[in-house]
């Protein structure tokens, strides 16, 4: 019996874009600044990762994307969101037969 496991991970990098005036823009103290539109509330962190495994004539292949999603709605509340797809594959490994 022969079992072999490759991981592989890429995680993405955080970035901040930060928020520039504009002179088309108003700026008006107190409405804009704290508006819930402000591009510097939202943050989106996202990974793919790859798994293999192989258990005797089966080999077994996973591959995971992963999206994190935080809105700052005010200092005391966060909106936070994780979505995942899983993608699974068995494959039968038919190499022993005659060709």
């Amino acid at each position: 019996m022969i079992i072999l496991s490759f991981t592989s991970s890429i995680v993405g990098e955080e970035t901040n874009i930060p928020y520039r005036d504009s002179p088309e823009l108003p700026n008006q103290t107190g409405n804009f600044e704290h508006s819930i539109l402000t591009p510097n509330r939202f943050q989106m962190n996202q990974s793919f990762s790859l798994s293999t495994s192989v258990i005797g004539n089966t080999n077994q292949t996973t591959g995971i994307y992963s999206n994190f999603t935080r809105y700052r709605l005010s200092e005391k509340m966060d909106i936070n969101a994780g979505i995942h797809l899983i993608q699974s594959q068995n494959n039968l490994n038919s190499s022993s037969k005659p060709q």
